[in-house]
């Protein structure tokens, strides 16, 4: 909300509060403005979870493995990943931390500097690639996502899931006017690029406004109303 604030002057100043069903209010004085916050990622397209779900995975099995790594008395060393796409990555965290640890305790030697690894019959089960080097910060996994363009029919039913709760919004702020603030965050699974085309599409809904707020644009858009 603070960032989509400073990015367009259509937000009134005011002190914002944490709220419950709007999720923010706004106080300007005597008056109030509640503001429903939701998220954009990016779809499945053709992969079976979503690009989050995905990184919440990866993120998870690469802090299993570094802590296994760490445990079993080896030398320190940082590692950077890449995982195959989803219908081909194994979903067993705990059989692909253990694998991962495993193989980076085997294959690399203390003061090698960089080696990458990228030879598919040699990775452990669910990996494309391998990053191995003198440590310096955490293990880590490198997303990467497909940038397909926000499409219509994903924002419609963005706005429509949040029409369908607006009169318990309206009910907890009577009197006050009831914002949709939709946003797309900076990070690979969930900035989802914006088309030039959205100036043209219009939606029903009953909100007060709805606005769509780009992280990485830095751009906040009023959406059209049908």
């Amino acid at each position: 909300m603070e960032d989509a604030r400073r990015a367009s002057s259509i937000f009134p100043p005011g002190d914002i509060e944490l709220f419950e069903e709007p999720d923010l209010k706004i106080t300007m004085g005597a008056e109030s403005l509640g503001v429903e916050v939701t998220e954009l990622v990016r779809p499945k397209g053709g992969n079976a979870f979503l690009p989050v779900e995905a990184e919440n995975f990866h993120i998870e099995v690469v802090r299993l493995a570094e802590e296994c790594h760490r445990t079993s008395g080896a030398s320190p060393v940082d590692v950077v990943v890449h995982f195959l796409d989803d219908r081909r990555c194994p979903r067993d965290k705990q059989k692909m931390a253990r694998g991962l640890a495993e193989f980076v305790k085997s294959r690399y030697l203390p003061g090698s500097g960089t080696v990458e690894f990228k030879n598919r019959l040699e990775l452990p089960a669910g990996f494309e690639v391998i990053l191995i080097s003198s440590p310096t910060q955490a293990w880590e996994s490198a997303e990467v996502a497909v940038a397909s363009g926000l499409k219509c029919e994903q924002l419609a039913s963005t706005i429509r899931r949040k029409n369908n709760l607006l009169p318990k919004y309206r009910a907890a702020m009577p009197n006050s006017q009831i914002w949709l603030l939709v946003a797309s965050d900076f990070s690979v699974p969930r900035s989802v690029p914006i088309p030039r085309s959205i100036s043209e599409w219009k939606f029903s809904f009953d909100f007060d406004k709805v606005l769509l707020f780009s992280c990485v644009d830095q751009q906040v858009i009023e959406i059209a109303r049908l």
